[in-house]
C-alpha cells in the first residue's frame, strides 16, 4: 500500500517561494548514505502490478468518523508507474477516481493525476497548485498519492532511532527547489527507514513556514506472498487532532493488467 496539505493563496505562496527559495539545494548535494536508502525505499520488491482494497477511516479530534472504501490499481512499466484509485462508498464520493501517472525522474517531467467528479461527470487534470487539495477530505494530499519523487528533497542521515521495536535510519530531507514547495506545500519531511524491509515507518511533514502539520505511521506490516506490505497506517495532523486511518483488507501482487485500465474511460468507468 503506497499509499502512502493545506490550501494557501496563490499570493502566500508565491511570496513565501521567493523569501526561501535563495536557502534550498539540488538533490544532487544529499548525503549519499541517505539518498541510496531513499532509493532502496523508491525501488523496493512490490511485485509489477498491485491490486488492494482499503478501508480509510476519518475520525474528528471529537471523535466523529466517516468511512471510505477504496480500490487501487497499481503497475510498473520500467522505471514509469501507473495508479488508478476509485471511491466505491459512501454515497456523497462514490464514483470518484484519481489516475496517476509517474514518470521516471530522468524525464524531468512531473506525475500527471487527473480526477473524476461524478456530480459533474467530468475528469479534471490536477495543476501542481492542486496537488496540494486534500483527497475525499482526508489528511492526505493528492501529492501524498503520488510516488515518491528522490529529486525533490536534498536528504541527510541524522542517526538512527528505535520506532516501535523497529531500528530506523532518520532522515531529513528539503526541498530541493521552488517547485517542490508549490507542488506539495512541503519544506521539510523527516522520515524514518526500515533499512532492512527498505519501508518508512514513520514520516513527519512541514509545510512552507516551517511548521510541524501532520506525521504518518506505520501501524503493522505483513509478509504476504514474498513481499514486505504495510497493512495498517495512519496519519495524524498534529494541529487539528484530526485522524486518516488506512487498513488494507485484501492484495493481490503480479496480476495481469491491460493499458486499457489505466485511461479516461477507465477513470470514469472504476475498478
Amino acid at each position: 500500500m503506497k499509499i502512502p496539505s493545506l490550501k494557501k493563496t496563490a499570493i502566500s505562496t508565491v511570496a513565501l517561494i521567493c523569501s526561501l527559495s535563495a536557502g534550498f539545494a539540488s538533490a544532487s548535494e544529499s548525503d549519499p548514505a541517505a539518498y541510496e536508502l531513499m532509493q532502496q525505499v523508491k525501488f523496493r520488491a512490490d511485485g509489477d502490478s498491485r491490486k488492494s482494497d482499503i478501508t480509510m477511516t476519518l475520525t474528528s479530534k471529537d471523535g466523529f468518523e466517516r468511512v471510505r472504501h477504496i480500490t487501487m490499481l497499481e503497475t510498473d512499466e520500467g522505471q514509469d508507474s501507473k495508479s488508478m484509485v476509485y471511491v466505491s462508498q459512501p454515497a456523497d464520493v462514490a464514483g470518484t477516481g484519481v489516475m496517476l501517472h509517474a514518470y521516471e525522474e530522468a524525464s524531468d517531467r512531473d506525475d500527471d493525476i487527473w480526477i473524476y467528479i461524478p456530480a459533474m461527470k467530468k475528469v479534471k487534470r490536477l495543476s501542481s497548485k492542486n496537488k496540494r487539495g486534500r483527497f475525499v477530505s482526508s489528511e492526505m494530499s493528492f501529492a501524498d498519492l503520488e510516488r515518491l519523487q528522490l529529486q525533490d528533497f536534498r536528504y541527510q542521515l541524522d542517526g538512527n532511532e528505535v520506532i516501535n521495536g523497529v531500528s530506523t535510519a532518520r532522515i531529513t530531507g528539503e526541498a530541493a527547489n521552488d517547485n517542490t514547495v508549490f507542488k506539495t506545500g512541503y519544506t521539510r519531511k523527516v522520515s524514518w527507514v526500515d533499512p532492512v524491509r527498505h519501508l518508512i515507518i514513520k514520516e513527519e511533514y512541514f509545510d512552507e513556514q516551517g511548521h510541524h502539520i501532520k506525521t504518518m505511521s506505520a501501524d503493522t506490516i505483513e509478509l504476504i506472498d514474498g513481499f514486505w506490505t504495510v497493512t495498517s497506517l495512519h496519519v495524524k495532523n498534529v494541529q487539528t487532532g484530526d485522524v486518516t486511518q488506512l487498513k488494507l483488507n485484501s492484495i493481490d501482487y503480479n496480476l495481469p493488467v491491460k493499458d486499457a485500465q489505466f485511461s479516461m474511460v477507465a477513470l470514469k468507468r472504476g475498478l
